[in-house]
């Protein structure tokens, strides 16, 4: 069920590890909106993992003009109180790797699930009432994901398998009347058929389709593009499909620059390079054949001083 509060009626307890304030507006908007099977969720998740801590990056977002600010739409599932951007942290105080929660929120059955790195879109979309109700996304790269623990070459996660006797939160029936239903689409826009991504098969109209490209030139690009009207036409006239759009944004020079600073040097490295590291590695992305992502990722993790030292010296 989604709840309403309100922060000038006090910063309530809401679970044993998540207070009302975490989940505010970060635009300071006094209504707050929180899903209750979003708290057990990350709750489950605290508890699998033995966290100390967890930080909510981003959870409610108020409708309308500040929803838009971030996403070009005026509601999204944090506006609906059914998401939030978390970071989970161990018994030492250590990030848990975005890797492992998105493998353990697949395993419990979470159907709204996006990699950022340290960080992971989580949302309750599966039980009921949201536009489209599965979306798994490698939220760096802008990669649809169908399995995590494939994608990530994960078999465990560095947990003891939870409780046979634990309720599985995902297993509530959905209530439609706890949820809202509608996209927060304009009834009056034209609406295509679109066929891409989390939004295979499904009808989106060309404000909802805008607010899609934008949102993936965020996670991509780290910003908005100028162009967006542009690709919108294209999409929806059938000159570009989802996938070549994709991949034009993921393939081009700024979206491999920022693949290689936050998914290599952040999130495997755990620091921030240099600018001319990153395009060190992006000329050797560029001009050498057998340099691809998953070898960069791969050998990043294994062995970065020496997978560096092969190309030091190898004329391009």
């Amino acid at each position: 069920m989604i709840k309403r509060y309100l922060m000038s009626a006090g910063d309530i307890q809401l679970s044993a590890h998540f207070r009302l304030h975490e989940f505010q507006s970060r635009n300071g908007w006094d209504e707050v909106l929180v899903d209750e099977a979003l708290i057990d969720m990350l709750e489950k998740i605290y508890k699998h993992f033995n966290c100390s801590k967890a930080v909510i990056n981003d959870g409610f977002r108020q409708p309308g003009e500040y929803c838009r600010s971030i996403g070009e739409s005026d509601r999204d599932a944090h506006a609906y109180g059914m998401a939030a951007d978390v970071v989970f942290f161990d018994s030492e105080g250590d990030v848990i790797s975005g890797r492992y929660i998105c493998c353990y929120a697949q395993d419990i059955g979470v159907q709204g699930i996006g990699y950022m790195g340290n960080a992971v879109h989580l949302d309750t979309r599966g039980n009921g009432g949201y536009k489209n109700t599965h979306w798994w996304g490698d939220e760096t790269t802008g990669a649809t994901v169908t399995d995590w623990h494939s994608y990530f070459a994960i078999t465990n996660y560095p947990a003891a398998e939870p409780d046979e006797n634990e309720e599985d939160i995902t297993d509530k029936p959905d209530d439609e009347s706890d949820n809202p239903a509608e996209d927060g689409s304009s009834s009056d826009n034209n609406v295509t058929d679109f066929d891409g991504g989390d939004m295979m098969n499904r009808e989106i109209s060309r404000e909802q389709l805008k607010y899609e490209v934008n949102r993936y030139a965020l996670t991509v690009l780290g910003r908005e593009i100028g162009d967006a009207d542009t690709y919108v036409e294209l999409l929806s006239t059938g000159q570009l499909d989802w996938y070549e759009f994709t991949k034009r944004l993921q393939e081009s020079e700024e979206g491999v620059k920022r693949w290689i600073k936050y998914t290599l040097f952040v999130d495997i490295l755990g620091r921030i390079p240099e600018q001319s590291e990153i395009d060190w590695w992006y000329a050797q992305y560029s001009l050498r054949y057998e340099v691809n992502k998953a070898l960069m990722a791969e050998r990043f993790a294994e062995d970065y001083e020496q997978f560096k030292d092969e190309y030091m010296n190898k004329p391009l």
